[in-house]
């Protein structure tokens, strides 16, 4: 039997070192703002004011991703700097809360959530993300009153689109806005390059809720270049050019809500979102030429979805992986088979090896991709979803980013009882059209026989049932 060996200060009778007595080099180890803080709190969390300067020990600067510095400078590109703010808001009815109210819940999440005190630090293209000395929660609380006769999506979006998120301070805001139609309107958002729409969504439930978040760290290694190498094909679709739209941002954001029934999802024997996926490319292929710049493309469109692949808990930065989507001229049975094979388990593990390269990717090599991938999605279409929480009291619509090469935005929300879709197409100005066409289209495959589809290829949730929906 092994003996464990006598340490120098049990040699020497002396009692063990202290912190302060340990070398430079090996401190260096120890300053894990995380296992610090419960070491000097330990019966739970230290109590005091929220900003971050009355922490002991500051949490460690986070260097930023690659795909937040493109999006960082992709936001100059924008129209204006709000497309590529992303988030949701809850329509509520009854007394709105005050300003000071809304304060009050900010200081009480800080030590919950910490991810809302990171800010933009350094000098570009040295930056990261680190917490902001300053914060101060009333900078990140704005009210703002609805016009008359208003509802709560165009007064959300309006009020998104004048108020730019600060630069020097953390990326993020929670919008009040009073005197809807509806109600009012409780909308947090956050810069894309600060948070994907997952990270935007664990951020908003522990907010306005009691949960916890982990402190913000580095992004753990990619997998090892053999895996990240599957990743390539995917990539190289991405880049290829594909059945377009023709028109392209260029002034104010006018997103059009399709509200469906979640009972109409109940017999294709598919996810919400793969049924919103086929019946996006029927709609699409039945809109043809409108007064818009010209007709959407008879041959079917290429389209982007954007599945974020952040851990368990992370919620700084920007973690997508793009999933390149053809969406078919074809009739409702054969679009949402070819949805679904394009959907498997399979390709999304070999996306998330895609994202791995891009990780190890130098920025000019990142720059030089995102520059191609600007010109091959001039006109593609962006479907993205997220599942809301069950048990929010009103209505939950997106508020989805829109990067501007893009020709379409379709955001899904689905949670409680129904499903919003949020359509957005530049330049058309019958998308109030479209999206009768869709709803149209989710009835008729929600008559589709189950039996006809392959449920245990289904990826992006569990097939769907009555009462119920599983779109990510």
């Amino acid at each position: 039997m092994r003996r464990r060996p006598v340490r120098r200060h049990e040699r020497q009778g002396a009692a063990a070192p202290t912190a302060a007595a340990v070398p430079d080099r090996r401190r260096a180890r120890l300053r894990d703002p995380v296992r610090l803080l419960r070491a000097a709190h330990p019966g739970g969390r230290p109590a005091g004011p929220a900003r971050t300067a009355a922490l002991t020990v500051p949490p460690a600067r986070v260097p930023l991703g690659v795909l937040d510095r493109v999006l960082l400078r992709e936001a100059a590109r924008a129209p204006h700097e709000s497309y590529l703010h992303i988030g949701g808001a809850v329509v509520l009815t009854g007394t709105p809360p005050t300003a000071a109210e809304l304060g009050g819940l900010v200081t009480a999440a800080v030590r919950r959530v910490p991810v809302l005190t990171y800010r933009l630090g350094g000098r570009w293209p040295r930056a990261w993300w680190e917490p902001d000395p300053g914060f101060d929660p009333a900078e990140h609380v704005e009210v703002v009153d609805a016009e008359p006769g208003e509802d709560a999506h165009r007064a959300v979006t309006r009020a998104v689109a004048t108020r730019p998120l600060r630069r020097d301070r953390p990326l993020w805001g929670l919008l009040l806005v009073r005197g809807c139609a509806d109600g009012y309107a409780l909308c947090y958002r956050a810069h894309h390059a600060f948070q994907d729409g997952v990270a935007a969504g664990r951020t908003a439930a522990a907010l306005l809720g009691a949960s916890r978040l982990p402190a913000p760290r580095p992004v753990e290694p990619g997998p090892p270049v053999a895996a990240v190498t599957k990743g390539v094909p995917d990539l190289l679709r991405l880049a290829r050019r594909a059945g377009r739209l023709p028109e392209q941002p260029t002034g104010p954001r006018d997103p059009h809500l399709v509200r469906l029934d979640a009972d109409l999802f109940g017999g294709a024997g598919a996810t919400v979102f793969q049924v919103v996926l086929a019946a996006l490319a029927t709609a699409l292929h039945d809109w043809g030429p409108g007064p818009g710049p010209g007709p959407v493309p008879r041959r079917g469109l290429g389209a982007v979805v954007p599945v974020s692949v952040h851990p368990a808990g992370s919620c700084l930065g920007n973690r997508v992986v793009l999933i390149p989507v053809d969406l078919p001229a074809a009739e409702p049975a054969a679009c949402l088979a070819r949805v679904v094979a394009q959907t498997r388990l399979p390709r999304l593990a070999r996306c998330r090896a895609a994202r791995g390269l891009v990780d190890r990717m130098p920025l000019w090599t990142a720059r030089l991709v995102a520059a191609v991938l600007r010109w091959a999605w001039r006109g593609r279409i962006a479907v993205t979803a997220v599942r809301a929480g069950a048990a929010l009291p009103g209505e939950v619509f997106p508020v989805p980013p829109m990067v501007p090469p893009l020709g379409g935005l379709v955001a899904v929300v689905h949670g409680g009882s129904g499903v919003v879709v949020s359509l957005e197409f530049p330049g058309r100005r019958d998308v109030d059209e479209l999206g009768r066409l869709l709803h149209r289209a989710v009835v008729d495959l929600g008559r589709l026989d189950p039996g006809r589809a392959d449920t245990s290829r289904f990826d992006l949730g569990r097939p769907a049932g009555p009462g119920g929906s599983a779109a990510r």
